[in-house]
């Protein structure tokens, strides 16, 4: 486009070349055809001039061809008059001295000319290949551009000069600055300005960018002229170095460790950090200025050990002098920097006081560790990641037979039993492949195995595991106990519950509260309610509303510790109806002996309370009928009686009548013996307590 411009413009000036030359030979050649003698009067002072016009003009724009020009376009006016005027001495005279000038005004024309061009293409040398954008604008659109300008906002060279302005490519927030900026300029306030705004790209990007500008006079109109530099990177390091100072400066106001800037020079204090002003016990004002080894360094003057003595003060134990003047033990590094051009001495301390106190503390600690790691009930191990055991506990060499010394030299496999041998390392492996971070941050692992005794003897044991650190390095800390006697009792609780499960009887275990908690096949046999229906339900579900008070009294007398046996009461069946039982209640207690609520066991007595009751009424009907012999027998003795105390009857009648009553007595007690056995044999579940008084 450029190329085609430039082509367009030469055509112009080509024209007008053309044009004005073939309007000065023309209007000469009309002249000399109509009155050759005019020329040397009012046509002499006019048509001359036109010359002027071509010479000029190709003088200005090829400086090189403006003599050789002037001179054929002064040979051609020579040509002319001679031809048409050469009677006339007069007007080649005149004709003769135009021809001088014209040479003349040729070669001034083309000697300034080439000077302009000579300095014109300094200048666009210097416009075209300057690093910063230059530009010139007047009435809002741009006059002039260099490729830079064009370049750093993405357009081509002609396509912003004429076409768009400053306010097309500033950002719309940034603008009013710029208006301020010129409104200035216009105002005469200032000669020029410098501003840092956005700029908007032809593809839309955003860039910082750094305005000068001024104002100047272009074509007698006012205009503005200046650079324009693209600093995005400039302003972005900048950005970031601000950030990165006021990220350091925020780092060391707020890190813990005491920071001190100091002239070396004059050992004053220049800065502080918060951090250091409270170990101090001052205020930052009260620090700054003052010399170091009077209020902090307890050394005297001309006596500092980096300045004068030239000592390396690095991780070094030192003394702090406070500002009530006691003094603080700390760790101190004292290095050199240069802030700002200049060498300051950097002081950085930590106070280690606390430090101190806390390493005897620590020695403490690791005392009662050991006595509390020796102590402890559960044998204890600690090895490192390969397997090696690194350290063990007194249990632990009780537990299996073998001494410290001893556990040093083996591993996990020297004590586990074959089934297990390599479990807790392959375990390891699977952690260490996969989710080691995690273990590391608080994971624990609990399996059961089993050991090996030095004697060869087996010990189950609950192994819970846990990685540590154990002497700076990580570590896998074992606590192994013998389940010896939990797996006995988990045997005893599954024979327990076995006998619980196949029992006839209705056991059931409630919360205090009376809440059921478990319930038996046998109270499902009894009761009619399955366990889903029971479990979390209320144990008055089954009590007649008319007996709810003897739950009451039951719970009283379990609180004073009695222990119920054969309670006989009625509890009440899914279906309504009422079943005889007797019972037996008890607490539970939880392992520290707290009562968690109680045990009831059922029996079903309804069958022999209902033999009871037929045993009652037949006895009451067998006492009916055996009443009126009884009765008569006994009439007749009392009757005997009498008879042998009045003398009534001999011997031999008392002996007859002793007879006769034998007789009675003897069926009395066939009687009684038919009963007996009909009792014995016809109720099979009478209870011994009355089968007792049924046989003799």
């Amino acid at each position: 486009m450029a190329e085609q411009h430039r082509q367009t413009k030469d055509y112009f000036w080509y024209v007008i070349i053309f044009g004005t030359t073939g309007a000065a030979l023309t209007a000469t050649l009309v002249a000399l055809l109509a009155n050759p003698e005019g020329l040397s009067y009012g046509l002499f002072s006019v048509f001359p001039h036109l010359y002027y016009f071509p010479i000029i003009i190709v003088s200005y724009l090829y400086p090189r061809r403006g003599v050789i020009f002037s001179v054929l376009l002064g040979g051609a006016y020579l040509f002319l008059l001679y031809a048409f005027a050469l009677g006339n001495p007069d007007v080649l005279a005149a004709g003769t001295v135009h021809f001088y000038v014209f040479v003349t005004v040729g070669f001034i024309a083309s000697s300034l000319s080439g000077k302009l061009q000579e300095s014109e293409a300094k200048f666009r040398d210097i416009t075209e290949n300057s690093p910063l954008g230059i530009y010139l604008t007047e009435k809002g659109k741009f006059r002039y551009v260099n490729p830079r300008f064009a370049e750093i906002h993405g357009y081509g060279p002609d396509e912003l000069p004429g076409r768009k302005g400053l306010e097309n490519l500033i950002h719309p927030e940034d603008w009013q600055v710029m208006r301020e900026q010129f409104h200035k300029l216009d105002a005469g306030e200032e000669k020029a300005f410098k501003a840092l705004v956005r700029t908007i790209t032809k593809d839309g990007r955003t860039l910082w960018a750094e305005i000068l500008g001024s104002r100047i006079s272009y074509q007698n109109r006012p205009a503005y002229m200046g650079t324009l530099m693209d600093v995005t990177e400039l302003k972005q390091t900048r950005d970031a170095l601000a950030e990165s100072e006021a990220r350091l400066r925020t780092l060391i106001a707020s890190i813990g460790a005491g920071v001190l800037v100091i002239d070396p020079s004059s050992h004053l204090v220049t800065d502080v950090n918060p951090a250091a002003a409270a170990m101090i016990g001052a205020p930052k004002e009260e620090i700054v200025g003052k010399v170091c080894h009077r209020f902090i360094c307890p050394v005297e003057e001309g006596h500092c050990p980096v300045t004068d003595i030239g000592e390396t003060v690095d991780h070094a134990e030192r003394v702090l002098l406070q500002a009530d003047g006691n003094q603080r033990a700390i760790i101190k590094t004292v290095v050199s920097v240069n802030l700002g051009g200049k060498p300051y001495l950097l002081e950085t301390f930590l106070d280690i006081s606390e430090r101190q106190k806390a390493e005897v503390a620590l020695r403490e600690s690791e005392k009662r560790y050991r006595t509390l790691f020796d102590s402890a009930s559960d044998a204890i191990f600690i090895q490192d990641l390969s397997g090696h055991f690194l350290e063990v506990n007194r249990a632990a060499c009780e537990q299996l037979g073998y001494t410290r010394e001893e556990f040093l030299g083996m591993d996990p496999r020297d004590i586990e039993a074959p089934p297990f041998k390599g479990l807790l390392m392959d375990w390891l492996d699977e952690v260490k492949n996969g989710g080691f971070l995690e273990m590391m941050r608080g994971g624990r692992s609990t399996f059961d195995t089993i050991h090996v005794r030095k004697d060869g003897s087996y010990v189950p044991v609950e192994i819970s595991c846990r990685f540590i650190e154990f002497d700076n390095q990580p570590a896998l800390l074992l606590i192994a106990r013998d389940i010896t006697e939990r797996r006995r009792m988990e045997s005893i609780r599954a024979l327990l519950a076995s006998i619980v499960q196949s029992s006839e009887e209705a056991i059931v275990s409630t919360e205090l509260d009376g809440t059921v908690v478990s319930w038996n096949p046998g109270a499902e046999a009894i009761y009619g309610f399955s366990e889903a229906e029971m479990k979390g339900q209320p144990l008055s579900r089954i009590v007649p509303p008319e007996l709810h008070h003897e739950m009451i009294d039951v719970l009283d007398r379990l609180a004073h510790g009695e222990r119920i046996q054969h309670y006989e009461t009625v509890r009440l069946r899914k279906d309504g109806s009422r079943v005889e039982v007797s019972l037996s209640v008890a607490q539970l207690k939880d392992a520290n002996g707290q009562v968690i609520g109680t045990s009831t066991i059922a029996r079903d007595i309804t069958q022999r309370k209902e033999a009871e009751r037929a045993l009652l009424a037949f006895i009451n009907e067998a006492a009916l009928r055996l009443r009126h012999p009884v009765e008569i027998v006994h009439d007749q003795l009392k009757e005997m009686q009498q008879q042998v105390a009045t003398g009534e009857v001999t011997p031999e009648d008392i002996r007859i009548l002793l007879s006769v009553q034998i007789k009675n007595t003897e069926q009395i007690i066939e009687n009684l013996n038919y009963l007996n056995r009909a009792i014995l044999q016809g109720k099979t579940d009478i209870p011994d307590s009355h089968r007792r008084y049924l046989t003799r």
